[in-house]
């Protein structure tokens, strides 16, 4: 399986938008990870919050990071008006978090199932490769050998005779 992982342009939209970004997207729940294509010269992008370790022992900062939430007004979904009663939210919820669990589901099956097909496959291999290994053993098994012209068999003996 192949996955889309780029655009195809041409000249004359590279040259109309010279500073385009490809970004990959949060996959979810799709085997897929959507492509977007911005083409703004100034495209904003939320950026990560970072900080240092020690901001965080500052005594005003606490205060400071509640203010700034506080300042934010974001209704509904997205900044849009979103017009559900709570039975309808809760609803919601919950075929959100019944889809995530079968897709938990899902892929605990495809990851068992590749697994066994793994497992049936390394059998083939492994019991192609101890045949040839067992051939081997068979082919460089020293049965007879022959000392001052007297031919000596067994391993007793032949040890013997080596040593």
């Amino acid at each position: 399986m192949s996955r889309l992982d780029r655009f195809l342009l041409s000249k004359e939209w590279c040259v109309r938008w010279p500073h385009m970004i490809q970004q990959a997207l949060f996959r979810g729940l799709s085997y897929h990870f959507p492509i977007l294509l911005l083409i703004d010269e100034e495209n904003w992008v939320p950026r990560l919050h970072r900080m240092l370790k020690d901001w965080a022992d500052l005594p005003c900062y606490h205060q400071f990071v509640k203010d700034q939430w506080q300042m934010f007004q974001v209704s509904g979904w997205g900044g849009e008006e979103c017009d559900l009663d709570l039975e309808e939210v809760e609803e919601l919820h919950s075929l959100s978090h019944s889809l995530h669990s079968l897709s938990l589901i899902n892929t605990n099956i495809l990851w068992q199932n590749s697994r066994l097909l793994w497992l049936k496959e390394w059998d083939v291999k492994f019991k192609f490769f101890h045949g040839i290994m067992s051939s081997r053993r068979r082919a460089n098994t020293v049965v007879t050998f022959s000392v001052n012209g007297f031919t000596v068999e067994g391993v007793d003996r032949i040890r013997g005779a080596v040593l």
